[in-house]
């Protein structure tokens, strides 16, 4: 039996090397969910000021918005309905239309937008009249500048 080259050894080392840092090389074990919004969260640009994000199921009313009904008077044609049970009013925008909202009806959905507060209505409005007898005003929600499926699960 001969004896085999001293050359062979440092090539069966190399290609042990090798092998194992193409072992240290491989996939990351899958991030969960909540890792993968929180990545998603970090690799998102800050939003400009002014504007929050809001998430939850697009809920189109189809209620003729021109009729004398509360719904109207409220603007309740877009509403956003969140995890925690909040029903938020949206309203369009320039960059969000309303046919934009409406193709995302009954969806999950991320919105930008811009916070509005309740406003009273103009003297010579008809308006309803709450329980203690005074005016209601018009509620307060979001306007909407962006909106995206919400591809969480």
């Amino acid at each position: 039996m001969t004896p085999a080259p001293r050359t062979a050894l440092p090539l069966v080392a190399l290609a042990l090397l090798a092998l194992f840092s193409m072992a240290c090389q491989s996939e990351p074990a899958p991030k969960t969910a909540n890792e993968n919004a929180q990545a998603l969260a970090q690799d998102s640009p800050p939003l400009p000021e002014g504007v929050e994000e809001l998430r939850g199921k697009l809920n189109v009313t189809d209620a003729d918005m021109g009729r004398k009904s509360l719904a109207a008077y409220e603007g309740r044609e877009f509403e956003l309905l969140t995890a925690d049970g909040q029903s938020i009013l949206l309203r369009t925008s320039e960059t969000v239309d309303a046919e934009r909202l409406r193709s995302f009806h009954d969806q999950n959905v991320v919105i930008h937008g811009i916070a509005f507060e309740p406003s009273m209505p103009h003297p010579m409005e008809q308006a309803p009249i709450g329980p203690d007898g005074n005016v209601e005003p018009h509620p307060g929600g979001y306007t909407v500048v962006e909106l995206f499926l919400d591809k969480a699960p």
